[in-house]
């Protein structure tokens, strides 16, 4: 469990979410590599980091393939 007084900051919502969802370490969630290269952060969400995997070449983030995918509003929400 976390604590929700933690998680006011949209930084601290991004680590939490990295945390939880890569305990061992970024791992592409298309190919389930771990060959990836970070590629900066998303334009929009400043604390999203942005990665792309060199097995398929595909491009992810931290919210790829989870509820949170494609929704405008900020994570501490």
């Amino acid at each position: 469990m976390c604590c929700i007084n933690k998680l006011i900051d949209e930084a601290k919502c991004y680590d939490e979410i990295r945390k939880r969802r890569w305990p061992h370490g970024v791992h592409c969630p298309h190919y389930a590599s771990n060959k990836i290269s970070q590629r900066g952060k998303n334009h929009r969400r400043q604390e999203c980091c942005r990665y792309t995997c060199k097995s398929g070449k595909k491009r992810f983030d931290e919210l790829t393939g989870t509820i949170f995918m494609g929704h405008h509003q900020p994570l501490s929400v």
